[in-house]
């Protein structure tokens, strides 16, 4: 009889250290999740920065370019799966995604296109002073 509860004893202490065991995963499976919140948050909004940037630098090369000067460039359809707006207001580019907008300065607020920016293959022209995104 005492070979018996020895048996019991073991069983349950196997049963108690598989549930502290799986008490530690579900923590760590908690942080882990939350780090990976954490960076895509963080990939999004580099993402943004930089088509903000890109946008900002061809406006700015176009504008000190002068007249007749063109730049070519190519904004993404989307960021990871995730759609975005480009506008402009008052010589400040401002991208946003999941409601968060992320600025870059632009050195003239002598802009003509439709809003929001179109995505995809874009000409950047100065024309008399005036940039032209088409």
């Amino acid at each position: 009889m005492f070979l018996g509860q020895r048996k019991a004893q073991v069983s349950m202490e196997f049963f108690v250290m598989i549930g502290v065991v799986f008490a530690i995963f579900l923590v760590l499976l908690f942080f882990v999740q939350a780090q990976n919140q954490s960076i895509n948050e963080l990939k999004l909004r580099t993402n943004q920065e930089q088509v903000c940037n890109v946008f900002a630098t061809a406006v700015n090369s176009v504008y000190i370019g002068g007249s007749g000067f063109t730049a070519h460039i190519t904004l993404p359809q989307d960021m990871s799966g995730i759609s975005y707006t480009l506008v402009t207001d008052n010589r400040t580019g401002v991208v946003t995604a999941n409601s968060e907008p992320v600025f870059c300065r632009l050195m003239t607020s002598q802009l003509n296109y439709t809003e929001p920016i179109p995505k995809g293959e874009l000409d950047i022209v100065n024309r008399d002073g005036t940039i032209f995104i088409e």
